[in-house]
């Protein structure tokens, strides 16, 4: 019996450990969620590169902002986007390869994952959560970027049947940028 505890016991600290020891990225630093209503601009400053990135209000137009993201002082990245008052930045790096990658979440339903590209000296989207496929087309309720365990993943969500549809995210040095692997219903 006594065997038996610890065998199980032994099985469950190798699952921890290897779930934590294999994890692809880990959060750097993350704004939480912002309101613009109180501010015409939110600068996040990202850790290690002299990086800006801002979301800034469209003066000339209550339902419009701007993305935008400035390396050295340099404009490298501005966008038009639909104007929402909640946003959140969170900067992640991938552990193998050192590469830094942000999402940005502009609202609930929009979410980027975003970054600069060192080699071709540019501001890169690599990929957008509503270009992915969800098996609960029009009921997703939900379809979020988030490190879960230390890894990135989307995960699209139907609360009446209870489950996620899960895509897993890792950087490919070789290809410089991102890939992922579906791991379907959940």
């Amino acid at each position: 019996m006594v065997r038996r505890i610890f065998s199980i016991l032994l099985s469950l600290f190798v699952l921890m450990i290897s779930s934590v020891a294999f994890a692809n990225f880990y959060s750097v630093k993350d704004s939480g969620w912002i309101n613009m209503r109180n501010q015409n601009t939110f600068v996040f400053e990202a850790t290690g590169e002299p990086l800006k990135i801002k979301i800034k209000k469209d003066i000339w137009s209550n339902d419009k902002m701007f993305l935008q993201a400035h390396y050295k002082k340099e404009k490298i990245y501005d966008e038009p986007m639909r104007y929402v008052s909640s946003n959140r930045i969170e900067e992640i790096c991938d552990k193998a390869s050192g590469h830094i990658l942000y999402i940005v979440s502009i609202g609930n339903d929009a979410q980027y994952i975003m970054g600069y590209d060192r080699t071709n000296k540019k501001w890169q989207t690599y990929a957008f959560n509503n270009d992915f496929y969800s098996p609960f087309g029009i009921n997703t309720y939900s379809q979020n970027f988030s490190l879960k365990n230390g890894e990135l993943e989307l995960s699209c969500y139907e609360p009446s049947q209870n489950q996620h549809y899960v895509y897993r995210f890792f950087w490919d040095s070789n290809a410089n940028w991102i890939g992922y692997t579906c791991l379907g219903m959940r």
